[in-house]
């Protein structure tokens, strides 16, 4: 989520340069807790809230193999922090886990609870 509050963006790297970018609008409400899925399926990067797709924008590039460690929250050494909480990461390569534009029900753990 970017500092404004408003986009939903994943940033990636193809050189080791600036990162291109993939986003959707998103405005939450403070104090709600959501379920946010980005997800690249061959060429297409699609981003869900709560199980429902809010868009998609399409994505052929190859990712950059770097030794960097990856940053979820910001980009590029803490630019543009994200202003809340984040809880239950899941990062999965190999399988888009949600596909298409078929809603689904998302994991209902509450925030901060072990999830196994």
């Amino acid at each position: 989520l970017d500092t404004g509050g408003t986009t939903l963006a994943l940033y990636f790297s193809t050189s080791g340069g600036n990162a291109p970018f993939n986003s959707v609008t998103f405005d939450p409400t403070a104090g709600q807790w959501y379920h946010v899925a980005v997800v690249r399926d061959a060429a297409v990067v699609r981003f869900y809230v709560d199980g429902v797709q809010l868009g998609n924008t399409a994505n052929n590039f190859g990712f950059f193999s770097s030794t960097r460690v990856v940053e979820i929250g910001s980009y590029n050494s803490g630019v543009s922090p994200f202003d809340g909480w984040i809880d239950g990461v899941r990062v999965v390569a190999g399988v888009a886990l949600y596909r298409g534009t078929t809603a689904f029900t998302p994991p209902n753990y509450p925030p901060g609870e072990p999830i196994f």
